[in-house]
């Protein structure tokens, strides 16, 4: 039957028969699970434009994936996210499956940096300062680290009238540039 139902699935590509060849491909990859079978249905989804099937396809491999295939499984969810976005713009799957791709890899700095930006743009301000705070420590460079600090020190003011937490990231400021003025400044008039 293995060779049989590829035969038939070359046969249905080969007469212009795209459902047909799904068809005998998802009776296959529910039987068995393979790396071709996978291959070829990601190519048909993708050339039918049929989004949900592929998603559904490529969540079903990151689940079958073992825990130690983290970087096959990051590139499926990335495919995912570039499939919500950019195919059925879906802004809460995204930021959904960006949250996946951070419990996959907590300091992912590609999904970190596209949630601080849709996290922004939706007015999200608690996860905002959540995904600023992870930026905060992956970051080498002292002037990007401080921008950060100083984000996230007026956000938790304006925003959630959280002085103790804001003046906490104006103190980090401090230990990171003593004579940083404006950080110097806001201290004093706390």
């Amino acid at each position: 039957t293995d060779r049989g139902e590829w035969y038939l699935a070359d046969v249905a590509m080969a007469i212009g028969e795209p459902v047909k060849e799904v068809d005998v491909l998802r009776t296959r990859r529910r039987r068995e699970s393979d790396p071709d079978t996978r291959a070829r249905l990601r190519v048909l989804y993708r050339r039918q434009k049929n989004w949900r099937m592929y998603i559904e396809l490529l969540k079903e491999e990151v689940e079958e994936l073992g825990d130690e295939q983290t970087d096959a499984k990051l590139d499926r969810l990335e495919s995912v996210v570039e499939t919500y976005r950019d195919e059925m713009d879906h802004d809460m799957m995204v930021v959904s499956t960006y949250r996946d791709i951070l419990e996959l890899e907590p300091y992912h700095l590609e999904a970190i940096e596209a949630l601080i930006e849709r996290y922004e743009q939706m007015g999200r301000a608690s996860d905002l300062v959540e995904m600023l705070e992870r930026k905060v420590e992956l970051v080498d460079d002292q002037q990007t680290r401080i921008e950060l600090l100083e984000r996230i020190g007026q956000l938790t003011l304006d925003k959630f009238h959280n002085q103790p937490e804001a003046i906490e990231a104006y103190e980090e400021i401090l230990r990171l540039a003593p004579e940083h003025q404006s950080a110097i400044d806001f201290l004093k008039q706390m």
